[in-house]
């Protein structure tokens, strides 16, 4: 991240780096013309014409155009790719021609229309600030206090070959956390719901830019780049649409969703600016909105790959917020970042939220129950009632009389609460009696905040006996109305159970199987053999990890040397007779996995490749979300992820995950009897895993006894 020249500092030093003229020297008129880039067919050559502006001097053959093909599915690029990683050659201090043209005489406007001007004209010095100027080109103006709402796109490059990058700026006055923010891109028309996202992290100060950009830029922009990228987000065009967005919002973009604009977007008199220019936003714009007509008159529209001021923005404004000063708990002010939970003695003792108080223990028997507070600091209960079931007649609920007082708990504290005689009672009642068979134990906060802090209800007993104990494992207000979360309790108060078996904790124990709760103990093991070699991972994740499994629960070794994998790239109208095919070969054994992955995957991957990619001929693994992938036995398709015909769009859903096939790692799950080629049955046989979740690779568990 690099520092930005704040327009105060400029106007009275000038910044690192300007010419001396600007710095403070005093001028009439001054246009800075900007001559046409060329726009051969065959080649793109951009020269220096000044010494004041950098760009890239160098021939080579344009790219194809990327707008439908990404790298992970650019099959026919590969002599594309080979060609443009040559520029490696490109000397690496992009900048100036040893032999600059002369610059072009300013008074001749004949060829006007093919440049593009920036009138700074003004007297300068003058002590007016004329309408021409600012106060980052001249002392006379002031720069204006005004202080970014968010973060916005400050240039934007789209040059030559694989020369893409974006500048992200920070004039908030204050430092952001990059989590939740993203990059959105349309390729070639589209809705912003169909946008490939790319999400931003790290932390980025005030008046500091980040520059990310494509990792096959040339030099000159990779050293200037915070985080080069293979992403398709990188892969822009002049028609594809990108937006900064935060929390799913679009606070910043560049072009708008819709119909392909053909070539690119007009800014202000450009037509097609965002194709083959860099653009930099205006200094005196230090806001950026999700209005495209609006911000398209914010941008400068300057020379096809100059990069000059990338990673160094420039605004006219002066951004200063005040900092409040960090609370002092016991002042007896409850002010700036201070609650009833940090400082209880400035701001008084906070009343429970819900779920702050959990019921632990009933006994019917003595008829008392145990609460305990799961909160972090005291709470205050002289507003809490406690009631029970709710008579439909009347609309009243059954209400206990509490004979002592409720004052404070701590955290981690327990009260008692009873109708007996037992000396442990904390706090005594009368009102109702509590019974094993059906009946509700509510606390409620009355006062202003009215809420309900825990509710016990039941219809049948939890468990059979006469006192319950909750495990201590599920001290929760929402875990404590299952009955899994119970078991027969010790007679006495604050005696925790560990033992009390319930789902979810990943301990089969006390009264739980198979049956009742396959997460703890397992899916119950079912005793066939597989019909067939069937698909039983998929992993479409972070950039090239890309892997299929292949298990055998058949009872008998395989020779794979029938078998194959296919793939349909984009919804291809050939479907499965034309998809890209890998053959393969060895004996695959009974309750083994055969991991067929990328060459480029990572090592957490490649550790668990059987047969890895490394000719560039062998695409069936280079599928992305949208792309079909099958098994095929003997020439006929067996297994299928997707399915032929049109293209989904970004994935296939799996499930209830809309987007499974997509930046997702798909697991069989235990109990599948064999393959299935119909995807629309086949979709539910997958649990949905998060990206890049590689541990089971290479082990499935079938939960099938097959004996050999």
């Amino acid at each position: 991240m690099k520092a930005i020249c704040v327009g105060l500092a400029f106007a009275l030093t000038g910044c690192a780096g300007d010419s001396p003229e600007r710095q403070g020297g005093t001028t009439d008129t001054q246009v800075i013309s900007f001559p046409e880039i060329p726009t051969s067919d065959s080649i793109a050559e951009v020269e220096a014409r000044s010494d004041t502006t950098e760009v890239f001097s160098d021939t080579f053959e344009p790219p194809p155009d990327l707008s439908d093909t990404s790298p992970e599915d650019a099959e026919d690029l590969s002599d594309f790719k080979t060609e443009t990683s040559e520029l490696a050659d490109v000397p690496d201090d992009i900048g100036p021609s040893d032999t600059p043209d002369e610059p072009a005489d300013s008074s001749d406007t004949s060829n006007a229309s093919d440049a593009h001007e920036v009138d700074i004209s003004g007297t300068c010095g003058d002590g007016t600030c004329d309408p021409t100027e600012n106060c980052l080109s001249c002392p006379d103006c002031e720069c204006p206090f005004h202080c970014g709402a968010d973060i916005l796109i400050s240039e934007y490059l789209e040059g030559t070959s694989w020369n893409k990058a974006l500048e992200i700026a920070n004039f908030t006055g204050l430092e952001v956390d990059l989590e939740g923010y993203f990059l959105w891109k349309i390729t070639n028309g589209g809705g912003w719901s169909e946008a490939s996202p790319f999400p931003l992290t790290g932390r980025l100060a005030h008046g500091e830019v980040i520059v990310l950009c494509h990792e096959l830029s040339l030099p000159g922009i990779l050293s200037r780049c915070d985080l080069p990228s293979d992403s398709g987000t990188f892969e822009f065009n002049g028609d594809d649409a990108v937006a900064l967005v935060k929390d799913d919002i679009i606070i910043d973009l560049i072009g708008e969703e819709g119909p392909d604009p053909g070539v690119g977007w007009s800014v202000g008199s450009t037509e097609d600016a965002t194709a083959e220019h860099t653009l930099r936003r205006r200094p005196e714009r230090v806001d950026g909105s999700p209005d495209w007509a609006q911000e398209a008159q914010t941008w400068q529209v300057l020379d096809r790959d100059l990069v000059a001021d990338l990673g160094a923005h420039s605004f006219a404004a002066r951004c200063e917020r005040e900092v409040e000063p960090d609370p002092i708990c016991g002042d007896d002010e409850c002010n700036g970042l201070e609650t009833c939970a940090s400082c209880s003695e400035d701001c008084g003792v906070c009343g429970p939220s819900a779920g702050d108080l959990v019921i632990t223990e009933v006994n019917f028997d003595a008829n008392w129950f145990e609460v305990i507070s799961v909160a972090d600091h005291a709470l205050d209960l002289s507003l809490l009632e406690l009631r029970g079931s709710l008579d439909e007649g009347t609309g009243t609920f059954e209400k206990a009389e509490l004979l002592a007082p409720l004052t404070l708990i701590g955290p981690g504290d327990a009260l008692v609460f009873g109708a007996g005689p037992e000396p442990f009672l904390d706090v005594p009642y009368t009102g109702f009696s509590l019974d094993p068979s059906t009946d509700v134990i509510e606390f409620f906060q009355g006062g202003a905040y009215s809420q309900t802090i825990d509710r016990l209800a039941w219809d049948a007993p939890m468990v059979e006996g006469p006192a319950w104990s909750l495990s201590f494992t599920a001290t929760d207000a929402d875990m404590n109305d299952s009955s899994s979360a119970w078991c027969n309790a010790d007679p006495s108060p604050g005696i925790a159970n560990a033992t009390c078996p319930r789902c979810g904790d990943l301990a089969c124990n006390g009264l739980e199987t198979c049956e009742t709760c396959a997460s703890d103990c397992g899916a119950c093991p079912i005793y066939a053999c597989a019909s067939d070699l069937f698909l039983s991972e998929y992993v479409e994740g972070s950039s090239n990890n890309k892997a299929l499994e292949i298990a055998n629960f058949t009872g008998v070794d395989v020779d794979l040397g029938s078998y194959a994998i296919w793939k349909i790239t984009n919804g291809a109208g050939t479907g499965w007779e034309g998809a890209k095919k890998v053959a393969l070969s060895g004996i695959l054994r009974h309750g083994e996995t055969f991991v067929f992955c990328h060459a480029a995957s990572s090592t957490a991957v490649l550790e668990r490749c059987d047969l890895v990619s490394i000719s560039t001929t062998v695409t069936a693994i280079d599928f992305n979300g949208d792309d079909a992938v099958g098994l095929a036995g003997a020439g006929v398709l067996i297994d299928a992820i997707g399915q032929e015909g049109p293209d989904p769009g970004t994935a296939w859903p799996v499930g209830d995950t809309p987007l499974g096939t997509l930046d997702h790692t798909l697991r069989r799950r235990a109990g599948v009897l064999g393959p299935n080629p119909t995807w629309g049955s086949a979709a539910t046989e997958w649990e949905v895993l998060e990206t890049d979740e590689f541990s089971g690779l290479g082990d499935h568990q079938s939960g099938l006894i097959c004996s050999p």
